[in-house]
């Protein structure tokens, strides 16, 4: 009789798994960054419409999709770019299509040289046509044409400025105690 009641209640929590199962996802993304946050974040922001999309030989990383770059923001010099993203949504790939237009924000990995761009749906990478990427544009301006973007900074904007901060404390700090010594010799 102990027996039968262990085996019901085993046999009841299996099955209350099976019935209701948990839900789980291979690929989970944090709340996502404003335009201006990502803007910052991403090696690589421009407009550009997938010519092709093909299997990735090297490294096995999913797809490599090359586009027609239309306006950039960030990053790109070329009137074409190649960017990685993986086979498919469980594993963070953005589903491109042929022939159609997207806002890219794309970053670099260290599995790869830095020549090779990546994005997945954690980026802000949307179809041009979508409400987040009218907004976006609005927020980002207009942006240049493929090759008129000149040298590209690859840090953020935050650590520019935080850069520019502190080699202006610096300078102040010589000039104090260049005066201060002058005092004193005096």
């Amino acid at each position: 009789m102990k027996f039968f009641r262990v085996f019901v209640g085993i046999m009841l929590i299996v099955l209350s798994f099976l019935l209701f199962p948990i839900y789980s996802s291979a690929c989970t993304c944090v709340e996502p960054l404003s335009a201006e946050r990502e803007l910052d974040r991403s090696t690589a922001v421009f407009r550009g419409e997938v010519k092709e999309i093909r299997q990735a030989n090297d490294h096995d990383y999913g797809l490599k999709v090359l586009l027609t770059v239309n306006e950039v923001w960030k990053g790109v010099h070329e009137s074409e770019v190649t960017i990685r993203t993986a086979r498919d949504g469980a594993a963070c790939g953005f589903d491109f299509q042929v022939g159609k237009e997207y806002l890219v924000y794309a970053g670099t990995n260290d599995a790869f040289d830095n020549n090779n761009l990546m994005t997945g749906i954690c980026d802000r990478t949307s179809q041009v046509g979508m409400q987040q990427a009218q907004e976006d544009m609005k927020v980002l301006g207009k942006g240049a044409a493929p090759g008129e973007m000149g040298e590209h900074n690859t840090l953020p904007n935050s650590v520019v400025a935080g850069l520019w901060c502190g080699l202006g404390v610096f300078v102040l700090l010589i000039f104090l105690a260049l005066r201060h010594h002058k005092k004193t010799d005096s």
